[in-house]
C-alpha cells in the first residue's frame, strides 16, 4: 500500500498547485460586486489563471524539465504565483470601461 500512496502524492500535489489559483480567483470574483465581475470577466480571468497555472503544474509533474526561461519571463513565478499579475491585468482590462470612463461634457 505504501508505493500506491507515493504515486498518488506525486499526482496530488501538482493537481493542487494547478487547482488552487483557479479556486482563489473564483472565490475573489464571487466576493466583489457583480458590476465588476460579469460573466465575461469571470471567463477571461479564469482562463488566464488556468493558462498561467500550467507551467507550475508541469514543473511539479516533470521536475527534470527545465522551465527556466518560462519562469524568468513571468513575474512571481519563483514563488509559484505566476498567475497573479496576469489575472489582475485581465481583470482590469475586462473592466476598463468601468474604471476608465471618458469624461462627459465640461
Amino acid at each position: 500500500l505504501g508505493p500506491l500512496f507515493r504515486s498518488e502524492e506525486k499526482l496530488a500535489v501538482p493537481l493542487l498547485i494547478f487547482m488552487y489559483p483557479i479556486c482563489i480567483v473564483l472565490i475573489l470574483l464571487n466576493v466583489i460586486p457583480v458590476r465588476f465581475a460579469s460573466s465575461k470577466v469571470f471567463r477571461a480571468v479564469v482562463l488566464v489563471t488556468f493558462l498561467f497555472s500550467i507551467p507550475d503544474f508541469i514543473g511539479q509533474v516533470f521536475p527534470g524539465l527545465s522551465l527556466g526561461p518560462v519562469h524568468a519571463a513571468l513575474p512571481l513565478a519563483s514563488s509559484g504565483m505566476a498567475w497573479v499579475l496576469p489575472s489582475l491585468i485581465t481583470f482590469l482590462w475586462m473592466n476598463r470601461k468601468l474604471f476608465f470612463r471618458p469624461k462627459q461634457g465640461t
